[in-house]
């Protein structure tokens, strides 16, 4: 296989593997698979003490983010700064859908 992997290389085996109705995944695409998430930290778990906000891109510590007692981690999905954002967004959104707002 090639150092370069590439996300036409990806597609390619991926509709391969569509095509032959196979359930096991070929070892070309598990191997690429596996290169691919090697190489992407957003899929390396984060270092203790530390989550994962997607929106950021970065890990950051836990006192980052919003306390979720429903959660297994414990704290919401989403930095504190992103969340509120987001929910500002919603809020603006539901805002414009009713007609006016505050």
């Amino acid at each position: 296989m090639s150092d370069e992997l590439t996300t036409e290389t990806l597609a390619t085996l991926r509709e391969q593997a569509i095509a032959n109705r196979k359930i096991v995944v070929p070892r070309e695409l598990a191997l690429a698979l596996v290169e691919l998430a090697e190489r992407s930290p957003e899929l390396q778990p984060p270092p203790r003490g530390k989550r994962w906000c997607p929106d950021c891109g970065a890990a950051r510590p836990c006192s980052d983010f919003y306390r979720a007692r429903h959660r297994a981690s414990g704290v919401q999905g989403y930095c504190k700064q992103h969340m509120n954002e987001r929910t500002e967004r919603s809020r603006a959104w539901r805002r414009a859908a009713e007609g006016g707002g505050r």
